[in-house]
Parts: structure tokens; C-alpha cells; sequence
């Protein structure tokens, strides 16, 4: 993946009138969705972060749909190969995998250490231990 970098790439795919006019109304129905998501945002600079998914997760997912589908109507994709393409999305998946897991790890030490033990002797520290 370093090859990429500092390279020129190929640009996007020459446009066609369909091609254009597909783009202007898939653009508009993003802008539509920002003003809904985050009205202060610019269209053209925008993404999605994790607040905006908690924040209005149905409109969140819309409109990186929509970001999806703007991608494979100009080609964004096609100046690198399938490896690299698809990594950062695999990335992004297997890291959320890993903090979900160390979270459930977490919870599941600390406030459910008896049954983490096994009923067995706990022998570390664990908010059941505090005298409340």
C-alpha cells in the first residue's frame, strides 16, 4: 500500500451527460440529507463520524449509502486494486470488533467477576469488593 503514496494515481472516470446528471441528483439528495444529519456541515467536505451514528443513526447510515453510491458512479475506487480498496473497510470493521471486545471484557471483569471466576476465588479487583 505504501506504492500509492506520493504517486499519481489515475483520476475518476470520465463523465457522460447520464453519468452527470445521475451525479447532481445523487448530490442533491446528499445535501438534503445533511441539512437533516448536520445543517452546518458543506457537502463537499463532510463525513460521517461515529457522533453523528449516535446521534441520528438512520440518517447516519443513509447517507454513507448515498456516499457508497457516489464512489462507485465516478470510480473512486478503481485508481488502486481490490486489496487496497477494501482494506480500509475491513480495518475500520476489525477495529470496532477489538474495542467491542475489550469493552465486554471490561464490563464482564468488573461488575461480573464471581461468574468470570468461574465461582471460584476472585483475585482481582472488582467493584463487588467496594462496601457500599
Amino acid at each position: 500500500m505504501a506504492d500509492t503514496f506520493g504517486n499519481k494515481l489515475r483520476g475518476f472516470s470520465a463523465g457522460n451527460d447520464q453519468r452527470r446528471a445521475e451525479l447532481k441528483e445523487l448530490i442533491e439528495r446528499k445535501s438534503n440529507l445533511l441539512t437533516k444529519l448536520d445543517p452546518d456541515a458543506h457537502e463537499a467536505t463532510f463525513s460521517v463520524t461515529l457522533a453523528h451514528y449516535f446521534r441520528r443513526p438512520f440518517i447516519a447510515l443513509a447517507y454513507q449509502r448515498l456516499v457508497q453510491e457516489e464512489q462507485q458512479l465516478i470510480g473512486a475506487r478503481a485508481s488502486v486494486g481490490w486489496v487496497q480498496a477494501w482494506w480500509r473497510p475491513l480495518h475500520l470493521t476489525l477495529a470496532a470488533t477489538f474495542v467491542l471486545g475489550l469493552l465486554i471484557h471490561v464490563v464482564m471483569v468488573t461488575f461480573f467477576a464471581g461468574y468470570v471466576a468461574d465461582g471460584g476465588p476472585v483475585t482481582w479487583w472488582h467493584v463487588s469488593a467496594w462496601d457500599f
